[in-house]
């Protein structure tokens, strides 16, 4: 299966569960991963034949900008349910990091990943 992937987007949005995190907002950075059959767009060279990634990148921002959700899980599922929803997504991977996590300690970043199919 052909893959489409969009890289380290990265966003200001106001998602977490404490309300400081709600009222200052924070950045994160999202990887999304699409399988798709991509052999006609290959032959047609038709923009219409594949899986615009600006959609994909319009999702990602509208899901993030909508609703304030209290985990990232969230965040990915409402991302995941979109994208699964565009003609010819087969499955997706949705990654969202968290580079300021509030946390007692040292760390780059907390990271969730989920993958979700079109027969889930």
């Amino acid at each position: 299966m052909d893959k489409i992937r969009l890289n380290n987007v990265q966003i200001y949005a106001y998602h977490g569960l404490f309300d400081e995190e709600k009222q200052l907002g924070q950045k994160f950075q999202i990887d999304v991963e699409i399988s798709s059959n991509l052999k006609k767009s290959c032959c047609t060279d038709n923009i219409d034949d594949t899986i615009n990634y600006k959609d994909v990148y319009d999702i990602i921002t509208s899901c993030f900008a909508n609703h304030k959700k209290n985990l990232i899980e969230s965040l990915a599922e409402d991302v995941a349910k979109q994208i699964l929803n565009i003609n010819g997504a087969v499955d997706t991977t949705i990654i969202i990091r968290k580079p300021s996590a509030p946390i007692d300690g040292i760390c780059d970043s907390v990271e969730i990943e989920i993958f979700r199919t079109k027969n889930e």
